[in-house]
């Protein structure tokens, strides 16, 4: 019983923390695209 609570609560915080990872790595990405855009933007703009 301890056992299957303690797996279970384990379970949980894997599931957490790749959440959170999953989260940051999509900011990460979205941010890059993001300057990427204005900066092409920024480009055609200028020319």
């Amino acid at each position: 019983m301890i056992y299957s609570s303690k797996s279970a609560l384990q379970q949980s915080i894997l599931t957490v923390l790749l959440g959170v990872l999953f989260f940051y790595y999509l900011s990460f990405v979205g941010s890059m695209v993001f300057s990427a855009l204005s900066m092409s933007i920024g480009v055609s703009t200028n020319s």
